[in-house]
């Protein structure tokens, strides 16, 4: 596929603790690159791929489907319009029930298992998207007997204006 000059982009949608090597070794060979959330383990591994892309002038994007839906775009509609006044507080819960196999991507470490890796990132950008850049994100979690994050509860600090009386 990295070869092939019919394809126009790379779409990575492996356990997470592959899209950093997969997603640079596309952007070495020239492929724009749409790859999967998260985009990797660390802040490092996906600062050096956006080092890479920025280098190629490439397209490399974390495939993070919530921002593109029709529902968000409401949402943001209905807040620029006022229509509710400024939003101040979210509280968002996004969950299923998983049973325990320390060897699946959810509750392997090194596949990058845990909640907040998996789905926690989608409350998480709601309330970024809502009430902007957190100065704050605290998480406490019961932890699985694998180490992984298995229930996170999230403490957001966000930048938001206080009336003045």
């Amino acid at each position: 596929m990295i070869s092939d000059l019919n394809a126009d982009i790379a779409y990575i949608a492996t356990p997470y603790a592959f899209n950093e090597e997969q997603a640079l070794l596309c952007l070495q060979h020239v492929k724009p690159v749409l790859c999967e959330k998260p985009m990797t383990l660390t802040y490092r591994q996906t600062s050096h791929l956006t080092d890479v892309a920025t280098k190629q002038n490439l397209f490399l994007m974390e495939a993070m489907w919530t921002g593109c839906t029709p529902f968000i775009n409401g949402i943001k509609e209905i807040i620029a319009e006022g229509t509710i006044g400024k939003v101040r507080h979210v509280q968002a819960d996004f969950g299923f029930a998983s049973p325990f196999d320390a060897d699946s991507r959810l509750y392997n470490y090194a596949l990058g298992g845990g909640s907040v890796m998996d789905i926690g990132i989608y409350p998480l950008f709601l309330a970024t998207l809502l009430l902007g850049k957190s100065q704050n994100i605290q998480v406490a979690a019961t932890l699985s007997p694998t180490q992984v994050d298995e229930m996170p509860l999230f403490s957001f600090n966000m930048a938001m204006e206080v009336p003045h009386s």
